[in-house]
């Protein structure tokens, strides 16, 4: 970017007050871009743009990856917020994000060719840019159950109370598993259950 550049940006941006005009005269290489124009001459403009370019984009990128269910930008999206836990004095994650991006890096074929077809992320409906994570899958079902009507709320201050909801939660899950299991194997051999 040299001086004359420069000062015909900011020149025409003071002159006749438009982007467009920066814009397609930087197109056609005889300035510089109205960004590079406001970076140069304003710090505000510069820590702004610094931010929205370096924190947010990642944030946003990460958040689309996610709800669009797309494994390399997720990856990418990561990799990219891993400098701003350090920076922001997050240690505890960016410890653990170091070791999740190497991870991230070596997973086994058939778990690899799982999270490729978007199996990271999981559809509460069937829809576009609705993928969610697991954990917060998690909460808007399980959760949702155990805190609603009849669920854990002020159970916790009974621990018997507590013990046989949570037995009778297991345990008819359980019971369902079994069930399915003897099913598939009725299947298979029906002279086991005569």
């Amino acid at each position: 970017m040299s001086p004359k550049h420069l000062g015909l940006a900011v020149h025409l941006h003071h002159e006749f007050g438009s982007r467009k005009l920066v814009e397609h005269i930087y197109r056609l290489g005889y300035c510089v871009s109205d960004r590079e124009q406001g970076r140069a001459t304003s710090p505000t403009f510069k820590f702004w743009d610094d931010f929205l370019s370096r924190v947010m984009q990642p944030i946003k990128m990460f958040i689309a990856a996610t709800r669009n269910a797309n494994w390399p930008v997720y990856q990418e999206a990561k990799v990219q917020l891993h400098p701003l836990l350090f920076a922001t004095n997050r240690s505890n994650y960016a410890r653990y994000m170091s070791v999740l991006l190497l991870l991230m890096k070596r997973l086994p074929p058939e778990v690899q060719a799982d999270v490729e077809m978007g199996l990271f992320v999981a559809k509460l409906t069937e829809a576009k840019f609705n993928s969610v994570w697991l954990d917060y899958t998690l909460e808007t079902t399980e959760n949702k159950a155990l805190k609603g009507s009849g669920g854990i709320i002020g159970l916790t201050l009974k621990g018997s109370a507590l013990a046989r909801l949570v037995t009778a939660m297991y345990s008819s899950k359980f019971a369902a598993m079994l069930s399915q299991m003897k099913q598939s194997t009725k299947e298979k051999d029906p002279s086991t259950f005569k």
